[in-house]
């Protein structure tokens, strides 16, 4: 958290309770963090501290990632 935060980042939704109501989706846990700028987000996502929490991710979990511009 204190990365994200460093980049103004907000964890909107963090797991919770599911349910689907349309098409599949493969994953038990959402995640969606808000950051002021889409920017910032890309500057969290690529920093160097960011990039190791990555990697300990990459080998322990599978997911899908995105970065999306928001109105």
């Amino acid at each position: 958290m204190p990365i994200t935060e460093k980049f103004g980042g907000k964890y909107i939704v963090r797991g919770g309770t599911t349910t689907k109501v349309e098409g599949t989706f493969p994953h038990p846990r959402t995640m969606v963090i808000q950051f002021p700028s889409y920017q910032k987000a890309l500057e969290w996502y690529n920093c160097e501290e960011y990039k190791l929490i990555r990697e300990i991710r990459f080998k322990n979990a599978q997911s899908i990632g995105m970065i999306i511009e928001g109105a």
